[in-house]
């Protein structure tokens, strides 16, 4: 699963479509990229510079498309890149990254007040952190 990069001031996010070859994205920091994520697909995050993934993204549902958000680390207010991943929500998705351990974990909600991603609703917006329980 891992994705493997010289250390680039990019967000990547690699599509893993059942049955098909993967396909990674690799998006400047603080701008915006639309990516088709169509069919059950495993989507993952990853900060070229750290080779791993961003610890918090804030999540937003726009009809069937999910927004993530990821917000350069420590600089509040400061504009991030934002990924569009159109059709996120017509079939099953997972959305993971690799934390400083090494071990691939999914996106749960930050706190008791946030929503999971595949529980949001249309506008519905949520903070999601990197979890602590390793994918099998």
């Amino acid at each position: 699963m891992a994705i493997s990069a010289e250390k680039t001031n990019n967000i990547v996010l690699k599509l893993d479509v059942s049955g098909q070859e993967p396909v990674s994205h690799s998006v400047a920091k603080g701008t915006s990229a639309r990516v088709v994520a169509s069919g059950h697909v495993n989507i993952e995050l990853l900060d070229g510079m750290t080779g791993t993934a961003p610890r918090n993204v804030a999540v937003k549902r726009s009809g069937n498309d999910l927004v993530v958000k990821v917000a350069p680390a420590g600089s509040e207010g400061t504009e991030g890149t934002e990924l569009v991943l159109q059709d996120y929500y017509v079939s099953e998705h997972r959305l993971f990254g690799l934390d400083e351990f090494g071990h691939y974990v999914e996106y749960v909600p930050a706190d008791s007040g946030q929503t999971l991603v595949g529980q949001l609703n249309e506008g519905m917006t949520s903070i999601q952190e990197l979890g602590t329980q390793e994918l099998s």
